[in-house]
């Protein structure tokens, strides 16, 4: 299991219509000139990484298989980072097909930003749909399975945040999102023994993320 910190860095810049993003080139031979550039950005959450350790001056961020050198600007794969650099900033040492540029931008929030924000790669899920009641079928079940949690004069919510950290991370390395999952967990650990509103706070930032 990767270590992830995220920090308390926010990735919205002082503009309310602007944002800050990390895009890395993608084209396959990003070192011809001859050849368009092509560029994707990172997921927010591993924005949220990534500025985190910018904004405290790190001279890198480790992700989930990967390593972003702030000074050179690049990502490096975490096995040739490991073997080529041994703790020294040489990026120079690494194949340059194996290195990849990083950008970092102030970017207009988009509505196809926050489409794209949640649309991931189709799996096949368990239903969510509603059984007919207030609840969904999902939440009906849980509430079955942890009776003693739901009768209880005060909620229990760090028992609660608990369980939903535990099982967002376990969904997680099923969809093969495992870092975005972890750091999901970090943070509602995080908030698992504050006041309820401070929880669901919590939950509201990381769902939009920002």
């Amino acid at each position: 299991m990767a270590t992830v910190t995220a920090g308390n860095t926010t990735t919205i810049s002082s503009s309310a219509k602007k944002k800050i993003i990390w895009i890395w080139q993608s084209n396959s031979h990003l070192w011809n000139e001859n050849e368009q550039e092509e560029w994707k950005h990172y997921s927010d959450f591993e924005i949220l990484v990534i500025e985190g350790a910018y904004a405290q001056k790190r001279d890198n961020v480790e992700l989930e298989d990967y390593i972003i050198n702030f000074e050179h600007m690049l990502k490096v794969n975490k096995v040739d980072y490991i073997t080529n650099f041994k703790g020294m900033l040489e990026v120079s040492k690494v194949d340059r097909s194996k290195q990849r540029r990083v950008k970092r931008q102030e970017t207009e929030i988009s509505q196809d930003l926050r489409e794209e924000r949640f649309c991931f790669a189709e799996n096949p899920v368990k239903s969510f749909t509603t059984s007919g009641g207030v609840w969904s079928e999902f939440i009906a079940e849980w509430m079955k399975k942890n009776e003693a949690i739901i009768e209880e004069k005060k909620e229990q919510w760090s028992e609660i945040v608990k369980q939903a950290a535990q099982g967002i991370f376990k969904e997680s390395k099923s969809l093969n999102k495992e870092f975005e999952g972890q750091l999901i967990s970090n943070e509602l650990m995080k908030a698992k023994d504050k006041e309820s509103h401070t929880i669901f706070e919590c939950c509201v930032q990381l769902y939009s993320c920002g």
